[in-house]
């Protein structure tokens, strides 16, 4: 029996990669000229997906409002552990970074963590970055930096 986490007896996590729109919103760097059609197809997937973290974290890469964006951070941070908790917390071998469906909820830690270091609130930015290097001990989102 394997100890991957959709083999141990919980609903596979949502994968926006095998939703069409999610797929679209999870390559935004291909984002559309106006940012304002960007905004409300991420909206648009939020609605379809109350628990998208890509989706939060998307509009939070282009909200103006700092404390709007931190709350879709904290919300997507939020969301990825209430899934993965006791993934992490267990010890059980989760291919963190390589399995798609942590990948969201890693991005989300990582951007988390650059605001909180933004905002000055040192502890917490490292404490979020030692969090993501016990994932991903080969630092592929550059957590060590």
């Amino acid at each position: 029996m394997s100890d991957h986490p959709h083999e141990a007896g919980r609903p596979r996590v949502r994968n926006p990669f095998r939703d069409a729109d999610a797929a679209e919103l999870a390559l935004y760097r291909s984002r559309p000229e106006d940012p304002a059609v960007f905004a409300r197809f991420a909206r648009h997937v939020l609605e379809r997906d109350p628990e998208s973290i890509w989706a939060r974290v998307a509009l939070a890469d282009d909200a103006g409002d700092p404390d709007e964006r931190l709350r879709l951070l904290t919300e997507a941070c939020e969301l990825g552990w209430a899934v993965w908790r006791p993934f992490y917390k267990g010890g059980r071998k989760v291919d963190w970074w390589t399995d798609e469906d942590t990948r969201p909820w890693m991005i989300a830690l990582m951007a988390y963590g650059i605001e909180m270091a933004r905002d000055g609130e040192t502890a917490k930015a490292a404490a979020t970055c030692r969090v993501l290097l016990k994932l991903d001990p080969q630092d592929r989102l550059g957590a060590e930096a």
